[in-house]
């Protein structure tokens, strides 16, 4: 049988970041019920292990952490009302205390381990933890790569105004798309109490310097992105009482099975990618974790980043659970948190144009900067990519909305008719985009000043239209050997016009674009009837460079009819004929 394509590219991740000699190299696997992780973290063992790598790999599953019997019992009985405890499965259900132990000896080395088991069919299939006897997986040390894999792995708590914003938001639609009955989650509280319970799994993250996810594939705007998860763990079943003479769960049952875990997906799912990104909380710090719960020390969200950043590889998998796409998430230092309702869109990075594709640049994610409004105002400016917009709940709908208002007006932009959320996607997003957040009275930062503040975290569970103050894409203009001028489209929403945000945006434009690589920008259609943008960009030392009659068929003020407009070329270097900077990086001098 031929060896899975997954597994030479999670292998090769692997040995990318692997350091012969160093502590041994702990990694992650997260992926959904069914999807297979478990099979695939064996083909991974015996891919390392084997000629001509011959490297010493120890697996853990994270279901082999689960509390004895007795512990489940209890913490249902203690929670009686908590309908997610009511078995083993979600976070508060594991013995972090014996994890940490396990993962601390492995870390050091020097004494043989016998890892943990956990024996679901016992008690009637409630489960219970073997006894360490010797019968069970011996670790000798030294090793080289340690690989713990889960459902859950990687996720981690967010704030609880977080948690009201998706269990009124992404939650209800997933929800509903899915069929879920409210008896298998309960209330918003039981949510905040597996939310609680989620601190104590932090420290288990801070080992792991490695994490691979494996995520469904995109699936129609009106399916839930997590349906197939339930076609996963139902081809499973079937299988496995193919080979049993039937027996198992019924397929109603497998519904019910899955729809527990869905719940963790939405609320915590995206900590694999993004940490926590809300303000302070209350965390475990390495040596609190004990039975009686953590102790009063805190770290800062700012510390709560996967230590795993900029090491990550996500594989999207199709139903039949080949790679469909494959990605290295990249982070910044301002943490974003959330997840999108809407399903995962797959498109090529970059945008179609006479010249034909047009790849973006390859970056890394900016940090956030603070800009001071005309008002007087915080406005953080936060860079971004698909993968991170999708973690947002609602945010590319809302931005998708007011584009495609400004087409429908007809006054800005040359694109015409309908435009759905497939298009704006791959028109916006096909670049690196940048979203301003309106915050509170200005700190006293400085122009441009780079700040830890996550976007979730500025928003502070407004409404986007409420804190979206614009938004802006950074794309090349041209391809390939003139790929180094950008060009950038721009959205200030209506309500938040006339407050200088066009201007603020601009500005900031001129610290980002260069950080991105870019030596210049160009905008091809500045057109004649926006006074107001082509005084702006003059005033930030772009020159007219040519005027184009009759460029576009625009819509009338008054929308009643159409008229041809002129627009104008304009351009502005980022460097001098000697390639040393003369941008001054959007701060006025």
């Amino acid at each position: 049988m031929s060896c899975p394509p997954a597994v030479g590219k999670i292998g090769s991740h692997i040995l990318r970041h692997l350091k012969r000699g160093a502590s041994p190299l702990f990694v992650a696997i997260q992926g959904p019920q069914g999807s297979g992780k478990s099979f695939l973290t064996a083909l991974v063992k015996s891919y390392l292990s084997d000629s001509p790598h011959s490297l010493r790999v120890a697996t853990l599953s994270i279901d082999d952490l689960y509390l004895p019997h007795d512990g489940l019992k209890t913490l249902a009985d203690e929670y009686p009302d908590n309908p997610l405890w009511r078995g083993r499965g979600q976070p508060g259900t594991h013995d972090i205390v014996l994890g940490s132990r396990i993962l601390e000896s492995l870390k050091k080395g020097g004494e043989v381990i016998e890892l943990p088991r956990f024996d679901k069919s016992l008690f009637d299939g409630e489960g219970d933890r073997l006894p360490l006897d010797g019968t069970g997986v011996v670790v000798q040390p030294p090793t080289d790569v340690v690989i713990v894999e889960g459902w859950c792995t990687g996720f981690y708590p967010i704030s609880d105004t977080e948690v009201k914003a998706r269990w009124d938001g992404v939650w209800e639609e997933q929800k509903a798309k899915l069929g879920i009955d409210d008896s298998i989650v309960g209330t918003i509280e039981n949510i905040k109490q597996v939310n609680e319970m989620l601190h104590r799994y932090v420290y288990l993250w801070s080992f792991f310097d490695v994490c691979i996810q494996l995520s469904p594939a995109a699936l129609p705007d009106n399916v839930s992105p997590y349906s197939i998860i339930y076609i996963w763990r139902l081809e499973q079943e079937h299988y496995m009482k193919a080979k049993n003479g039937g027996k198992g769960m019924t397929d109603a049952a497998v519904k019910l099975f899955v729809d527990r875990y869905i719940p963790g997906y939405v609320f915590f799912g995206n900590g694999v990618t993004e940490g926590y990104g809300g303000a302070n909380i209350l965390l475990p710090s390495p040596r609190s974790v004990g039975v009686d719960g953590v102790d009063k020390n805190t770290v800062t969200a700012a510390q709560c980043e996967p230590r795993w950043r900029g090491r990550g590889l996500r594989l999207v998998l199709d139903a039949q659970r080949n790679v469909v796409e494959e990605s290295e998430p990249r982070l910044s230092v301002a943490l974003v948190i959330g997840y999108s309702g809407n399903s995962i869109e797959r498109f090529e990075p970059h945008e179609m144009s006479a010249y034909g594709a047009i790849k973006r640049v390859n970056s890394m994610i900016l940090p956030c900067t603070a800009w001071r409004s005309k008002n007087r105002t915080l406005v953080t400016i936060h860079h971004l990519d698909l993968s991170a917009a999708q973690l947002l709940p609602g945010l590319i709908g809302y931005l998708g909305g007011v584009f495609a208002k400004e087409v429908e007006d007809g006054r800005t932009y040359p694109q015409e008719g309908p435009i759905d959320i497939d298009s704006f996607q791959k028109y916006f997003f096909a670049a690196d985009v940048l979203v301003a957040i309106k915050g509170d009275d200005f700190d006293g930062y400085q122009d441009a000043a780079e700040v830890q503040i996550g976007i979730e975290q500025a928003r502070n569970g407004r409404p986007w239209e409420e804190c979206v103050a614009g938004y802006y894409y950074v794309k090349p203009n041209y391809p390939g050997r003139s790929s180094h001028i950008c060009n950038g489209g721009f959205v200030v929403p209506p309500i938040h016009r006339g407050a200088g945000y066009g201007s603020l945006l601009a500005k900031s434009y001129l610290h980002y674009a260069p950080k991105l690589g870019y030596r210049a920008s160009v905008f091809n259609l500045v057109y004649v009837n926006n006074a107001a943008s082509v005084k702006l960009w003059e005033r930030l030392g772009f020159t007219k460079v040519g005027r184009i009659p009759h460029a576009g068929r625009l819509k009338t003020a008054d929308g009643k009819g159409e008229e041809y407009m002129d627009a104008w070329v304009i351009y502005k270097s980022f460097v001098d004929d000697e390639g040393n900077s003369v941008n001054d990086g959007g701060v006025a001098k």
